[in-house]
């Protein structure tokens, strides 16, 4: 009697989920996840470090993330561990999709193995890049990823603006802990 209870609050936990989770980022059809994947358009690529502090990242190669090209990279500051040397919690990439868009899934290729990632997404209202990271929601992630990693969103979301969020640095070859991003390919 408990184990049918329990799955009928799980089936309808799930169906309140399908019916309004997405609604929180986008419109209508946000809960369209069956069919093809279709390739989305990045219109820029921007970093974010809310907590630059004195060790700010560098902006030059952001838009390296997005060419197509897997042999060129946007890299980190290099730190003294994988956790940004305790000086910040994290740093990222705001991907700009040009306008509201349904996107599914996030295909991220990494330069080294050991990254840990978050893929977070702005309200489908916001028409500006979000300056905090309490805008973004998280919609996926993964620790300790291998150079090719894709985050799939629970439900497809309405969002102009994706936040690829490194959360933990892997180990670098030239000594330290340093990450990077060299390639983000969004799908809907």
């Amino acid at each position: 009697m408990v184990t049918v209870l329990v799955l009928g609050l799980a089936l309808l936990a799930w169906q309140i989920g399908r019916a309004i989770g997405p609604g929180v980022l986008g419109g209508s059809d946000a809960n369209r996840t069956t069919g093809p994947l279709q390739a989305i358009r990045i219109s820029d690529v921007i970093l974010f470090d809310p907590a630059a502090g004195s060790h700010p990242e560098t902006t030059k190669g952001a838009n390296l993330a997005a060419d197509e090209k897997g042999t060129t990279a946007w890299y980190t500051n290099r730190y003294k561990s994988a956790s940004f040397g305790n000086l910040k919690a994290g740093v990222g990439l705001v991907v700009d999709l040009g306008r509201v868009q349904t996107v599914r899934q996030v295909k991220l290729t990494f330069p080294a193995e050991g990254t840990s990632v978050e893929l977070r997404a702005a309200n489908a209202n916001g028409t500006t890049v979000p300056a905090d990271l309490d805008s973004y929601l998280v919609a996926a992630s993964g620790d300790s990823v291998g150079t090719e990693y894709t985050l799939r969103f629970a439900f497809a979301t309405r969002t102009r603006f994706l936040l690829v969020w490194l959360i933990k640095l892997p180990k670098d070859p030239g000594g330290g802990y340093r990450g990077g991003i060299s390639e983000i390919a969004v799908s809907g």
